[in-house]
């Protein structure tokens, strides 16, 4: 690892076309802690805080883990 600072971010549209803004977080103290359980979680948990200041703005429909090779499973069909 580099020991780089992590930071994370999203953009957040203004109304119209007036533009966008930057939201950048606090630094992620301690991370990452090797334990990719408890990072992954701390991820999830501040990209659920963004979410939740503009929830309308995002993608839900977006399928993230589409064409997953094998033997992963097709998450996104209804029989999976």
């Amino acid at each position: 690892m580099t020991d780089a600072t992590v930071l994370t971010y999203f953009f957040r549209r203004l109304p119209g076309k007036a533009g966008y803004v930057a939201n950048i977080g606090a630094p992620l103290d301690d991370f990452p802690t090797g334990d990719a359980i408890v990072d992954t979680r701390r991820l999830v948990e501040r990209l659920e805080d963004y979410i939740r200041l503009a929830p309308e703005q995002y993608m839900w429909t977006y399928r993230r883990f589409k064409g997953r090779p094998e033997p992963y499973p097709d998450i996104y069909r209804a029989d999976s």
